[in-house]
């Protein structure tokens, strides 16, 4: 593993060397188009519909009213602010202020050569306060908001979404209307979650069935055969939720017994 980025992390008077390294990667199946006639994969050329031609290496432009300015590297450059080239911590806060849905990408922040006594200092004080840092660091030519927050013995570098970017609930009309609950509805929801509730949770548990599915389906048809993958589901139909509820404690009973 490769790091994408190197520079140092800073907050109040401290200063350290760290690296990142991309945290995830998609195991999604990748398919490509062919042509339907020779199966030979179809290649998408940069073509530029004035000049009718392609184009092999072209410029980058941004649209200001009618016409585009051009920017090159040295542009990029141009802008010195300080998270180009560090995380600039600016603040802690408890993880739980930060809403779920302002998070994006995740990253491992690790520490460079002279940094691993400060780093892991902050690694120990986050975990101990719950705390998480929140600052900025640019990346792909943009300056990102970022948590830092502790994630086992590392940190975890985690892009934040800017407030004008998350969509507000406030617009969605299906939240609009005020549902009344009884008090015995909520007391065998209440029931049937403290059921299904764990102390930890084993993420390797979780396959993607439908990928594996897929590759088994091409698979077979590689060697001239057709197969289908079903999965059996059962389906209860409930009249309303009371009665749901009723099954699903009675079934949750009858697995744990």
């Amino acid at each position: 593993m490769r790091a994408i980025w190197k520079g140092s992390l800073s907050f109040a008077l401290v200063n350290l060397p760290v690296k990142l390294y991309v945290a995830t990667s998609s195991k999604e199946l990748r398919f490509n188009n062919l042509c339907p006639h020779c199966h030979s994969p179809i290649k998408y050329k940069k073509w530029c519909p004035v000049c009718n031609r392609e184009v092999k290496e072209p410029l980058r432009g941004f649209k200001l009213g009618t016409n585009y300015v051009i920017l090159d590297e040295s542009d990029f450059e141009r802008v010195k602010i300080r998270s180009r080239h560090s995380i600039e911590i600016e603040k802690f806060a408890p993880r739980e202020k930060i809403p779920q849905v302002m998070r994006s990408h995740n990253f491992y922040l690790v520490p460079d050569t002279g940094g691993e006594k400060i780093y892991a200092l902050l690694v120990k004080v986050l975990t101990n306060l719950d705390h998480v840092g929140i600052g900025k660091f640019v990346l792909h030519n943009r300056e990102h908001i970022v948590e830092l927050a502790p994630y086992k013995n590392a940190l975890l570098l985690t892009t934040l979404f800017y407030d004008n970017e998350v969509r507000k609930l406030e617009a969605l009309p299906e939240l609009m209307s005020k549902v009344e609950l009884s008090k015995e509805e909520l007391k065998l929801g209440e029931e049937i979650i403290r059921k299904m509730s764990v102390n930890e949770i084993d993420f390797s548990e979780y396959k993607d069935k439908y990928t594996e599915g897929l590759k088994k389906i091409i698979e077979a048809k590689s060697k001239g055969q057709l197969i289908t993958i079903e999965e059996q589901v059962d389906l209860h139909e409930q009249e309303d939720l009371m009665d749901s509820l009723r099954a699903s404690l009675e079934a949750l009973t009858s697995a744990h017994s």
